[in-house]
């Protein structure tokens, strides 16, 4: 691809249920958290829980595809290690101090509230680290004794990714190794389509829904 092409791929309008690749990730993804940080923002008498676990859980989401696309690692080229794609990005375009504990992060929000559905307890030595998510105030860690407390602004965590997305925009403009490790990682995922013959029940859905639509097309889904 030239110059030009690149910038298509990446930046441009195309047909498709994602008719802008760079764009998922700052009007779908983000958009999306942007949407609750809004509700929580103008209209508090309506919000319950605040979005404190749900924006950190989409951000996480985010910047795990971010750090594929950044890193050119995904499950589909082999070796892939989301914690190692997350580390490089951070650490890379972060602001201090997130960019010296990519991996602490990282375990404690996306292996906690993702995974496991609650804030991660990590032991290390005498020393537990444990995770609290809210709203307001600023993200900060303390220490009591053999306690270490890291606490997320969940809207704050989002800014930062949001403006670390802004970063990697520039970047993608003019970097020719990052414009190509995108397009290649953007197109395994886009590529990887085909069910295998062993898939015996993802085939057997497939045919369902085939069937269905020879009776039936389009039909309802939910009812």
């Amino acid at each position: 691809m030239n110059e030009e092409q690149r910038n298509d791929y990446i930046f441009g309008n195309q047909i498709g249920p994602i008719t802008n690749r760079f764009g998922w990730l700052e009007e779908a993804l983000m958009g999306d958290i942007q949407t609750i940080v809004n509700t929580n923002q103008n209209g508090r008498h309506l919000v319950v829980g605040g979005g404190n676990l749900s924006i950190s859980i989409l951000v996480c989401t985010a910047l795990e595809l971010t750090s594929a696309l950044y890193t050119c690692n995904t499950k589909y080229l082999g070796g892939y290690n989301a914690e190692d794609n997350v580390k490089i990005f951070i650490s890379d375009i972060f602001p201090d101090h997130v960019r010296w504990i990519p991996r602490i992060i990282w375990d404690g929000v996306r292996n906690g509230v993702d995974h496991l559905f609650i804030p991660k307890t990590i032991q290390y030595h005498q020393t537990t680290i444990k995770f609290a998510f809210y709203v307001e105030g600023r993200s900060a860690v303390t220490r009591n004794n053999d306690l270490v407390v890291i606490m997320i602004n969940s809207i704050e965590l989002f800014h930062t990714l949001e403006h670390a997305i802004q970063i990697y925009r520039e970047k993608l403009r003019n970097n020719i190794a990052l414009q190509r490790k995108f397009i290649i990682a953007w197109d395994s995922i886009e590529s990887h389509i085909f069910i295998k013959p062993t898939e015996t029940q993802k085939s057997n859905e497939i045919q369902y829904l085939l069937t269905q639509l020879g009776q039936s097309n389009p039909f309802r889904l939910f009812q």
